[in-house]
Formats: C-alpha cells, sequence, structure tokens
C-alpha cells in the first residue's frame, strides 16, 4: 500500500477537467494523422486540454508529443491552430523533454519550424539538463549519413534562428552546447564542425579549454567573437542555468532588468519534468523557494504528475518550507481551502513519517502534519482514496504503525469506525492497529479549556464558569454533503460500543471524555431504561403467580386422578378457577415473553460478538424455553415443581442483573460476578480434593454388612453433597466418631483423614477464598466502573439501534442523541449549579442543557489537573534540566564582559 515518497513521476491527482478524453483514442487518431477525427474530439471536449492533456496519457506525454513522434503533421497543425497555452506548448513528458525537444530527437525539422513558430520555448531542458542545442551537439558527432547530417543542420539553423535562443544553456554538467560539441572531439563526423562554427557565428562564448580544443581540432580555425562583440544583455534563459548551478538567490540581482511579467513566466516554468517552484521544494532548497515566492511563482500550480509544490513539501518534511508554500497560497485571505486535495496531502505527510530521519532541525514530519490541521487550512481528514481501496488517511497511518500520526487525525476528526474496503472484502477498522495508549491520548487532546465570561485564568477549576471544551468529531462518521433537508442519523456510540468489545482498548471508555458523553446518553436513555425495568420486574411477578398457579393445578390434577378427594365438586371448582388463572396469567406472560424473544434476537444481531460472553442471555433463553415448555408442556407434579423453581432463580437473578446497571448498583452486581468467578476457579481447583475426601469417606464410613444403611456415607453420591455441605463448616464431630471402628488404629486412620479434609478443605480453602475477596478489592472497583459504563453503553446502543433500524421510530432518534451533523461537542461546565445545566449542547453552547452527576465532574477535574501537572513538567522539564540550564545561565553570566 505503501508508496515511495522519493517518486515523484507517479499520477498522483487528475487535475479537475471535465470529459478528460482517452489516451487510447487521441493517440490511434494521431497515429493515423486523421485530423477530421481529432478535429471532433477537440469540438466535443470541455477545452483544448481534455484533448491535448488526455486521461491516463502514457508517461505524461500530450498529444504534442504524439503528433511530433508520429509525425502526424495535420494533427500537428490542427493542435497548434487551437489556441494552446503556454503551459501546454512547453509541458515535459515523465523525462522532461518537452514537444520541441522530441522533434529535435526526430530531427523532424518541419515539426521544429512549426513549434518554434507557435511560440514555445527553445531553452527547455530535460532532467539531464539538455536543451535541444545540447542534443543536436550530441547528434552532430555521429551523424554519418547525409540525410542525418541535413536533419541536424537544418534544426540547429532553425533554433538559431530564434531570436531567443540563449547559446550559453547549461546542463547539469555545466557544459554549454559548444562545450558539448567540443568534448566530442576528435570526431570523424564532419558535421561536428559545422556546428561548432554556426554557434561561434552566432554568438556562442567559449571558454579557455573550449577554445584549445576548437583549435586543436577545427581547421580552418574559428574566429571567436571579442568580449566586446558579444551581446551582454542578461537573457531570462539564464534563469535555468542559475538553477542548474543552484544558486536561485542570484536571480533578482542577475535578472532585474527583466519585466515582472516575464520573471513571473519564467519562474513559473519547467525545470525538466517538475516545475521551477517544485524543483526547489523537491531540493528542501528554503531560499531559493522564498525568492521565487516573491518573484511571482504561483504555489496553486500542478507538477505533471498531478502534484502541488505542498505536496513535494510535506514529502520532504521540511517545515519552513511547508509554512512559507501555505502562508503564500492564503494570498489576501486568512483561510485556505485544500479540502478536494486532502487526503492526498495527508497521504505525503504519513508516508514522510517513514523515509525522513531528523537530518536538520528544520525536517520534522510531526510538526508538518500538524500545520496542515491549524485553523487556517480548511481540511477535509476523512476524505477518501480515489480507486477501490476505499481507505483514509487513518488507515494509511495504521499500516504505518505511526501512532504518533494516528493520535493527531483523531484528536481532529478522523472517523475511527471508517471501514477499509478492498474490493468486495471488509477488512475493518483501524482500531486493530491504534495502541489503547495512543487512542487515550488522543482523547486528552480532544478536551480543551475555555474560560468562557469570567475574567479568571484557565487554570482556575474552581471558577464557577470553568468550562471544558469536549470533541467527538472521531466517534461520528463525516458530514454529508448532500442537500437532503431530512437530516442524517447515525448510532452515536456504535464505535464506542466495538471499543468496549475490545480487549485492548475496551479501558478506554473510562476516559473522562467517554464517560462524559455516556452519562449524557444515559440520561437520554434511562426513561427507556426505567420502562424496561418495569416491563421485567412485572414479568418475573406474573411467571412467579402463573408458576405457582401451574404448580396448584398439577396438584389438584393428580388428586383428581388418583381419586384421593373428598368433594368432587369443590374439587372441580378448584381446578376451573386454576385453569381460568393459568389462561389469563399465561397470555401476560406469553407477551412479555415474545417480546423478550424479540428482544434477543435485536441483541443476537448487533451485538453477536459479546453476546455470547455473558450469563444474563443464556438466562433470558432459559426463561423463554421454560415459559413456552410450562405453557405447552402437559408435565407431571415434580417436573413442574422443578421447572417453576429453576424458573425462579433464573427471573430473580436476570431481574437482579437488570436492576445492576444502575450507575449507583454497579459496583455491587460487579462484586458478585467478580468474586463467583474467582471462587469457581478456586472450587474447581479444589473440587478435585473434595472428590478425593468424599471417596474416603464413602469407603471408610459405609455401615459394615447387616447395619442400617441409609445414612449420609451410605453412598457415593449421597457423600459428595455432605461432604461439600462439610467444606462448609457445617458438620458434626459426634456423626462421624460414631461410625468409628472399635480397632484403635483404623480409628485412628478415620480421624486423620477428617482432620486432614479439616485443614485442607475447611480452614486453607475458605481462607483462600476470603483473602481472595479482600485483596481483589480495588479491582472491584476499577472492574465496576469498567461494567457499569459497558452495560450502560450496550443498552444505550441497542436502544438506537432499535430507534434506527424500525421506520416508525427512526423520527424519534434525535430525542436520544446529544449530537448531530452541525453540533460533535459538547460544553460541560463542572463547576456549575444546578447540575441539570452543566451539560451544553452545541459549539455556541445555547443548546440543549443535560444533567450532569457530580461523580462525572470530579472525574473530569482530577483529569484536568493531571494534564495541567503534566504540562507544568514538560515546560519546566526534568530537575537534571532545570539544573543544566541554570549552570548554564551562570556561566554565560561569568563569561560575559566586564566580569572580573
Amino acid at each position: 500500500m505503501t508508496v515511495d515518497v522519493e517518486s515523484n513521476k507517479r499520477q498522483l491527482l487528475v487535475k479537475n477537467v471535465k470529459k478528460m478524453a482517452s489516451w487510447k483514442s487521441i493517440s490511434q487518431i494521431i497515429e493515423n494523422d486523421n485530423d477530421k477525427d481529432l478535429k471532433v474530439q477537440l469540438e466535443r471536449g470541455a477545452s483544448a486540454e481534455s484533448v491535448v492533456r488526455p486521461q491516463d496519457a502514457e508517461h505524461n506525454r500530450t498529444a504534442l508529443h504524439e503528433a511530433v513522434d508520429k509525425g502526424a503533421t495535420k494533427c500537428l497543425n490542427l493542435l497548434l491552430n487551437s489556441n494552446l497555452s503556454k503551459e501546454l506548448l512547453d509541458s515535459p513528458d515523465d523525462d522532461g523533454q518537452s514537444p520541441l525537444y522530441v522533434a529535435v530527437k526526430n530531427l523532424n525539422s518541419v515539426a521544429v519550424e512549426k513549434l518554434l513558430a507557435a511560440g514555445v520555448n527553445p531553452n527547455s531542458r530535460n532532467d539531464q539538463g539538455h536543451t535541444a542545442l545540447h542534443y543536436l551537439a550530441y547528434s552532430a558527432s555521429s551523424a554519418m549519413t547525409s540525410d542525418k547530417l541535413a536533419g541536424v543542420m537544418k534544426c540547429t539553423d532553425l533554433l538559431l534562428a530564434n531570436p531567443n535562443i540563449h547559446l550559453e544553456a547549461l546542463n547539469k554538467s555545466h557544459f554549454t552546447p559548444l562545450r558539448a560539441a567540443a568534448e566530442k572531439f576528435p570526431c570523424k563526423a564532419s558535421s561536428l564542425e559545422e556546428f561548432c562554427r554556426k554557434l561561434v557565428n552566432s554568438g556562442s562564448y567559449a571558454d579557455q579549454k573550449t577554445k584549445e580544443k576548437l583549435d586543436q581540432h577545427c581547421i580552418p580555425k574559428i574566429s571567436f567573437p571579442t568580449q566586446g562583440q558579444r551581446d551582454q544583455k542578461a537573457s531570462i534563459a539564464e534563469i535555468f542555468n542559475i538553477f542548474i548551478l543552484n544558486k536561485p538567490e542570484e536571480i533578482p540581482v542577475r535578472l532585474n532588468n527583466h519585466r515582472p511579467q516575464d520573471l513571473r513566466e519564467a519562474v513559473n516554468g519547467y525545470m525538466g519534468s517538475k516545475k521551477m517552484l517544485y524543483y526547489l521544494v523537491d531540493k528542501s532548497n528554503e531560499e531559493g523557494v522564498k525568492c521565487l515566492l516573491k518573484l511571482g511563482a504561483d504555489p496553486w500550480s500542478y507538477n505533471i504528475n498531478g502534484e502541488l509544490s505542498l505536496h513535494r513539501a510535506l514529502a520532504r518534511a521540511h517545515y519552513p518550507i511547508v509554512n512559507c508554500l501555505i502562508e503564500k497560497m492564503k494570498k489576501s485571505s486568512k483561510n485556505i481551502d485544500l479540502q478536494k486535495h486532502s487526503f492526498t496531502l495527508l497521504q505525503k505527510s504519513l508516508e514522510s513519517q517513514e523515509k525522513n530521519s531528523r537530518l536538520s532541525a528544520d525536517v520534522d514530519p510531526m510538526k508538518c502534519l500538524r500545520r496542515l490541521f491549524v485553523n487556517d487550512i480548511m481540511l477535509d481528514v476523512n476524505q477518501k482514496q480515489e480507486g477501490s481501496l476505499n481507505q483514509t488517511s487513518l488507515h494509511i497511518a495504521g499500516a504505518l504503525n505511526n501512532q504518533k500520526a494516528m493520535a493527531i487525525l483523531l484528536e481532529n476528526g478522523a472517523y475511527l469506525g471508517e471501514r477499509r474496503v478492498i474490493g468486495s472484502h471488509d477488512v475493518g477498522t483501524v482500531l486493530n492497529a491504534l495502541m489503547g495508549k495512543t487512542l487515550y491520548k488522543a482523547m486528552d487532546n480532544c478536551i480543551t479549556t475555555s474560560t468562557g465570561t469570567s475574567e479568571q485564568t484557565e487554570d482556575d477549576l474552581l471558577d464557577p464558569d470553568y468550562t471544558l471544551d469536549m470533541s467527538y468529531q472521531f466517534l461520528m462518521p463525516p458530514k454529508s454533503e448532500g442537500t437532503s433537508k431530512v437530516p442524517e442519523v447515525h448510532n452515536e456510540v456504535a464505535v464506542l460500543f466495538d471499543i468496549s468489545q475490545s480487549k485492548e482498548h475496551r479501558n478506554a471508555i473510562k476516559h473522562p471524555l467517554i464517560q462524559t458523553l455516556l452519562y449524557a446518553k444515559w440520561r437520554k436513555v434511562f426513561p427507556l431504561y426505567v420502562l424496561n425495568l418495569i416491563l421485567y420486574f412485572t414479568f418475573v411477578l406474573l411467571l412467579t403467580t402463573f408458576m405457582y398457579t401451574l404448580k396448584n393445578l398439577r396438584i389438584l390434577e393428580r388428586m383428581e386422578a388418583s381419586g384421593n378427594y373428598t368433594d368432587y365438586t369443590v374439587l372441580q371448582n378448584d381446578i376451573h378457577e386454576c385453569q381460568l388463572k393459568r389462561v389469563g396469567l399465561m397470555v401476560f406472560v406469553l407477551i412479555i415473553t415474545l417480546y423478550m424473544a424479540v428482544k434477543e434476537i435485536f441483541q443476537i444481531k448487533f451485538t453477536y460478538i459479546s453476546y455470547f460472553r455473558h450469563i444474563e442471555n443464556y438466562l433470558e433463553w432459559f426463561l423463554i424455553v421454560a415459559v413456552a415448555v410450562a405453557c405447552v408442556v402437559p408435565l407431571s407434579v415434580d417436573a413442574t415443581r422443578h421447572l417453576a423453581a429453576w424458573a425462579m432463580i433464573a427471573a430473580w437473578y436476570e431481574f437482579v442483573l437488570v436492576l445492576g446497571r444502575a450507575p449507583p448498583l454497579a459496583i455491587y452486581i460487579t462484586m458478585l460476578r467478580h468474586v463467583s468467578w474467582n471462587f469457581l476457579k478456586v472450587v474447581f481447583l479444589f473440587g478435585f480434593l473434595i472428590i478425593a475426601f468424599s471417596i474416603s469417606f464413602n469407603i471408610i464410613l459405609q455401615p459394615s454388612v447387616g447395619q442400617r444403611s441409609d445414612g449420609d456415607f451410605s453412598a457415593f453420591w449421597t457423600t459428595l453433597p455432605r461432604a461439600i455441605v462439610m467444606s462448609t463448616g457445617e458438620f458434626e464431630y459426634s456423626e462421624i466418631s460414631s461410625e468409628l471402628s472399635s480397632n484403635p488404629i483404623f480409628a485412628t486412620s478415620t480421624v486423620l483423614i477428617f482432620l486432614v479434609f479439616l485443614f485442607l478443605i475447611f480452614l486453607v480453602l475458605m481462607n483462600v477464598m476470603t483473602g481472595l475477596a479482600v485483596t481483589d478489592a480495588k479491582e472491584i472497583v476499577e472492574d465496576a466502573i469498567l461494567y457499569s459504563l459497558k452495560s450502560r453503553l450496550e443498552l444505550v446502543y441497542l436502544n438506537e439501534q432499535l430507534f434506527l433500524k424500525l421506520p416508525f421510530l427512526h423520527k424519534l432518534l434525535p430525542r436520544l442523541q446529544v449530537l448531530d451533523n452541525k453540533h460533535r461537542r459538547l460544553r460541560v461546565k463542572i463547576n456549575k449549579l444546578p447540575k441539570s445545566q452543566r451539560v451544553l449542547l452545541g459549539e455556541d453552547g445555547y443548546g440543549t442543557k443535560c444533567k450532569l452527576d457530580n461523580r462525572t465532574a470530579e472525574v473530569l477535574r482530577n483529569h484536568r489537573l493531571h494534564q495541567m501537572a503534566e504540562a507544568r513538567a514538560e515546560r519546566e522539564g526534568t530537575p537534571i534540566t532545570q539544573i543544566l540550564a541554570l549552570l548554564q545561565e551562570i556561566r554565560g553570566q561569568v563569561m560575559a564582559p566586564g566580569n572580573p
């Protein structure tokens, strides 16, 4: 997925041109030199550019490159007569070759003449710095045939006749065309000498080394112009030489006699395949960038690969250049709109984290990334990559395992719930690549301070108007760009629910930012919770009455069947009365049971990951099955009694769990769950010892032959529960001593087994379990907070899902929500009284008011104190750094002039 930020050949953006033509069709038309079809394409396109620079052009070649390369004269004439911009006429390909350079390479003198007449730049360079004259110098040295020689001379004459030709152009070897030709001597091609003569006669200057080579190999001697004969007027084309020599700061001095508009046009030209500004940004030349911007270089111009200079600056992670470009792009406005470039800018910045090390103080990838999120830039952090990947910048940061960048993106609104899709395969969110502490850090930075109308400082947490701004952008999908009048609604806690299901991140819901939101949501859902609690309590009462009635009915029916009654009429009346009560109760119980079944199916659909982890869900299904069996199956008296007994335990235990979702009671439910689980693990371990002692007691204390056999120790299945009861301390030694053998040795053995049981099971096991309950107190409190929050979160999530999925409830969903498309933050006044006015919805703070309890407000206050302490420590540094700073200050005072 990661691309190499060093590469600037890749097409990053498609320019904003409507109805871009296809390169394949344009290339085919030009190859056939079909000017009629090309004219049709030009008439269909929104502009000539859409045809000259077609979509997906191979190696960034334009239609002009293709026409020159294929020798399509008619198409070339049509294109040149289409009022093409200077940008298109000189546009280079991936190797920096302009259409003129391609024409000279092909020695197509007709194309060269037409292009020069159209106003192309005769001094354009390729990526090696060669101009068309440089290429002709090398071609002249190998022109062995008459046709090639004629072509070289014709192209040379056309170029030298152009008034804008720059004879002193330097390539990257710092060779002029004349010097490049001289370096080819001795050469068998006679055209090389003629080429050199033409350059000299046109006024080309030769340094001493070039003169020596030409004097040695050219016969007769070439007459070089004197210094006074040479035109001393500086050419605007010298700007290329300045770039080759890497001295852009000399541009204003050496070219100060040119018009500003000429300089502006020059600095917005190409240096090979790169715009000049882009070229200097790529070399991290800060002074050169500032100089070009001052001379009129356009920071909004695209390079041929579709990048802005800002893209390259971010790829190089050079903060001063990034900031300089942004300030220039703002022009006179206070803000800069980079929304359509959001993904690619963030992509370059994120990939630079992997490629750039701190080579200098100016190279700072994280600082560059943060600069993109300053208020003067309009950026869409959730913009997706074009294509089939459907990924955002957050996915890229996750793939690079850049935790710092992920924290920055999240605190600036990157949607954590965005799913990445490759083709048709959903690979999930970025949560698995996100570390827990990174999420915590991001949420810390989502809480900022606003002092409100008070004159006190933001550090004064006792200020009655002390206000915290809490942003929840990362929890909500991007705002809809549609024009629909119906507001788009989402489940506000869907991402939080996913977080709560992750072992790595579930503790994040204890963060004050999340606790505040959940409390506000809980207040919205609380009426539904109370309604559900009342409904379930009613169900438990009705079920209890129903089971009693059913049990009594089965007893009366057995009496009737056995004939064990005194008055048949009274019995029939009792049976009839019980049947009526049973039918009436059964109707209500079945209705509530059906509601419970639908609710459980709904839960399975939307919480299937965690559904089967909770015992209360198994209890629910047991109750549903038990009610169905009790209502449909005609069970016996004993079967009905046992079914009713288990149903009562499940129903009332489930009611306790539902009631325990309320925050004040959550700690006790957690104690029940936590201690029960720990005890089960201990009992499982020690259970094998209890089985061993049960077998021992059954063998030793089993009655002898001929004695009574109805005692607890007569069989293993009666000994085992007896041993379990004994393990809790409920035993009488006299009951055991009565079973002792008359043989002293055997009796002593029995007593020793009993004492070992007393020590291992009663004393050790019971104390271990008591110790577990005491030592786990702190963990229980922490788990209680987590359990309470998870319970409330699941309840809120399911209620919102219900309102989202049922059309007739959809319109009521906003009543359960505290965030929306417009307002995705809360303003919290932690010291405000009354408590019902502490939470304000909306950025302006004039929206709906919600309650915030003292416990959550105290959590926020403590968290803020901790943040302030960390910030102060970071400003002041560690004690060692403070001492070093003090010593440095003392040294400076001692070394100051005038001190003895």
